[in-house]
């Protein structure tokens, strides 16, 4: 579930309003949130959370309005981790079927490798952050990772793919890996798919202190923290197997005073004005306003 808003104050009551909203009895959290996300023009100060019901926002949503603080990270690179691993049944059950069901075609799920279970939930996870519009700043894939990359960027087909991928790849290389993170402003953040494997290990040597996102088999933590960061997500292209409505209230328009500048009275103005010009003819107020909506209704009034 996503919020902003272009102030913070505009951030607290939008999400005052968004919980008295939610916490209806008729409230539906997967339209709440669809809305939220795909509905809403996003602003500056953001939320956004990962919640199981609409009683886990409201206390979500209280929670910021107790601190007065939204949730918006800094903007650093961000660098997406597909390496080796494992992957078990119920995080299959969890990924894009359409991507499960090619790869059943080519070898039944019960005689699935390591190897080719973790090559399944990469080339899911990093079809279903496409479909979204995620972009990352550098993407380091190696073994199992490096061929779900292939997939996912058209150079190979899945079921080659799952023929050919292996469960014993070569150590990844510190020097290639030094050389492509030096191209990167800054500590990055690094968004992990696969932990504990070769590579992620390597990385934890090479950048100790980068904040490292885990997300399991599901990418909603990589979309909250890519939102949190500012970064453009293409909700609707995403939400595009069916976008669930809500009535929700939208963001407080800014309370700008738009007066305009009147010189006072007696002032002589620096440039000579140029003479009025009379076209009223010597009608009245009344009547000039009347002969004005006569000509825009193209009537006579």
């Amino acid at each position: 579930v996503v919020l902003s808003a272009p102030t913070p104050r505009a951030l607290r009551h939008v999400a005052e309003r968004v919980r008295d909203a939610s916490t209806d009895g008729e409230c539906n959290l997967g339209a709440v949130a669809d809305i939220l996300a795909a509905g809403r023009e996003h602003f500056r100060h953001r939320c956004a959370w990962i919640v199981r019901d609409t009683a886990d926002l409201a206390a979500r949503i209280d929670s910021v309005l107790a601190t007065g603080a939204d949730h918006a990270l800094p903007h650093t690179p961000v660098v997406l981790v597909l390496g080796d691993g494992r992957s078990t049944d119920a995080d299959i059950d969890l990924l894009d079927a359409d991507v499960v069901r090619r790869a059943e075609a080519h070898t039944p799920r019960s005689q699935w490798s390591d190897a080719q279970r973790i090559l399944v939930r990469l080339v899911a996870q990093h079809t279903a952050l496409d479909r979204y519009g995620s972009s990352f700043d550098l993407v380091l894939a190696h073994g199992v990772g490096a061929t779900a990359r292939k997939v996912t960027d058209g150079t190979l087909d899945l079921h080659t793919a799952m023929a050919s991928v292996t469960e014993a790849p070569a150590a990844p290389d510190r020097e290639r890996l030094e050389q492509a993170l030096a191209s990167l402003d800054g500590v990055p953040t690094l968004v992990d798919l696969t932990p504990g494997g070769a590579l992620s290990r390597l990385l934890a040597d090479v950048l100790p202190h980068a904040a490292t996102v885990t997300p399991g088999p599901s990418v909603d933590e990589v979309l909250r923290v890519l939102y949190l960061q500012g970064r453009s997500i293409d909700w609707r292209a995403g939400l595009s197997d069916g976008l669930r409505r809500a009535e929700l209230p939208v963001a407080p328009l800014a309370e700008e005073p738009c007066w305009p500048t009147v010189r006072p009275r007696g002032v002589e103005s620096a440039q000579p004005a140029s003479e009025p010009v009379d076209d009223t003819d010597g009608r009245t107020v009344e009547e000039t306003v009347l002969h004005i909506t006569g000509d825009l209704l193209k009537e006579t009034v």
